[in-house]
């Protein structure tokens, strides 16, 4: 599997485009944070993230980064709706 840095790293354009959200300065939870963000505010960075593959469950129909972003905080506001 290839992480999103090694994706960006190989293409220099990519670097130009994409290199902001990174966020390799930051605290490790300020990134994770503005990663998340940008991701679902951000249609150019989402687009990119849905050109990464990523499939940890077969079963699934969701075969890219992006996706799984979105399946993780669906997941995650189901459960916080439960736990009321």
């Amino acid at each position: 599997m290839i992480s999103l840095l090694t994706f960006i790293n190989q293409d220099s354009r990519l670097i130009d485009e994409y290199g902001e959200f990174l966020n390799s300065g930051k605290p490790r939870a300020v990134a994770i944070e503005e990663f998340v963000v940008e991701a679902i505010t951000n249609r150019t960075f989402a687009r990119l993230l849905a050109r990464i593959k990523y499939d940890s469950n077969p079963t699934t129909e969701s075969n890219n980064l992006f996706t799984k972003i979105i399946d993780a905080l669906v997941e995650l506001i189901g459960k916080n709706r439960t736990n009321r």
